[in-house]
Order: structure tokens, then C-alpha cells, then sequence
């Protein structure tokens, strides 16, 4: 498998990225190389075979309640993981 490198990304569009990913339950990564699968083959919807189990499984009413409430979606004041593990480690 290859390795693509994206440097300068817009934060804009990098929040949407990320936001979309948190819905769909995939990682950054996974949901990029979707959304380009998508646009190259002109289709609006992902393949369902190309779902992991983890997207698809049923969720139990407690955590669908709360999802749908928007327990889970992050918040404007939070801060990406990213920057709190490089603070880490300086």
C-alpha cells in the first residue's frame, strides 16, 4: 500500500474531514481515502463491503440516544489530539 502526504490543509476543510469521520466512525485517514475513492469514481455513497465491522454494527439504544443528542461530536473548544501528545512529548 502506498503512502500519500497532504501538507498545508485547510483548517476548514480538515474540521469538516474530521467531522465527517466521527460520523461515519472511521479514523481522519480512512475517511479521506473514502472521500477520495468517492470522488474519483463519481459515486455518492461508499461501498457497504468496504465498511469495517465497527461502522456497522447495531448500537445499543443507551450509546443511540446519546449519539443522537450529539454526546459525542466534539466541541468548539476542544483541542485535537494531536497537539495535546506533541505537548506531551516536548
Amino acid at each position: 500500500m502506498s503512502t500519500l502526504v497532504i501538507k498545508s490543509v485547510p483548517e476548514e476543510l480538515h474540521q469538516k474531514i474530521k467531522a465527517s469521520a466521527i460520523i461515519h466512525r472511521r479514523s481522519v485517514t480512512q475517511e479521506a481515502i473514502v472521500l477520495l475513492e468517492q470522488s474519483l469514481s463519481g459515486s455518492d455513497k461508499a461501498d457497504s463491503e468496504s465498511k469495517p465491522y465497527f461502522a456497522t454494527r447495531k448500537l445499543r439504544v443507551k450509546f443511540q440516544r446519546l449519539e443522537s443528542q450529539g454526546r459525542f461530536k466534539p466541541r468548539a473548544s476542544d483541542r485535537d489530539i494531536t497537539e495535546l501528545i506533541s505537548e506531551d512529548r516536548a
